[in-house]
């Protein structure tokens, strides 16, 4: 599928994501009637884990054997900050999306402007997102190109997230 999406953008083509947690490799088999599914430690027993066809084992993208960073189509990937409102990870967050560019086209009509929220009054970010690693420069961020990342890639907007939960020593609060 991300190869027909690179083609897909390559001939001019466009494309919105609107999903979160873009992390794992999976397969499809059987006529495309069957997902495949082997994560973490699971992985290991994937019959395709040492043949020819190794780059197809179920994995996160940016794993080897895989090694494919998933940054590079969408921009945006699960490894970077991925819990928002889950547990202790970011649980106290707005569960909205700064603007930075609220000028973009994406924006349009939101009646934003620079520091605005979109969405905190509902929640419109959270538990499991996608990332970029970006840096600021005179006040807006900017990808840095570290992961994958097209530096050509607009940040228009921010939620925070975090690969680390919080521990006030509850029992139960860590995952």
């Amino acid at each position: 599928m991300r190869e027909r999406v690179k083609l897909f953008t390559k001939n001019g083509g466009r494309v919105a994501r609107f999903v979160g947690n873009f992390l794992w490799q999976t397969r499809l088999e059987d006529q495309a009637k069957t997902q495949i599914c082997y994560k973490y430690v699971a992985r290991d027993a994937d019959p395709l884990m040492g043949s020819e066809n190794e780059l197809l084992v179920i994995g996160a993208w940016d794993a080897q054997p895989v090694h494919w960073q998933g940054a590079q189509s969408f921009g945006v990937y699960g490894l970077m900050g991925v819990y928002a409102g889950l547990g202790n990870c970011v649980g106290q967050g707005s569960g909205g999306f700064t603007a930075y560019r609220p000028d973009h086209w994406a924006l349009n009509g939101a009646r934003l402007g620079c520091g605005d929220q979109l969405g905190a009054g509902s929640r419109i970010f959270g538990y499991e997102v996608d990332g970029v690693d970006f840096t600021f420069d005179d006040g807006l961020p900017y990808p840095t190109g570290k992961d994958g990342t097209d530096k050509s890639v607009e940040v228009i907007a921010l939620g925070l997230a975090t690969n680390i939960e919080a521990d006030f020593s509850h029992l139960g609060e860590t995952l």
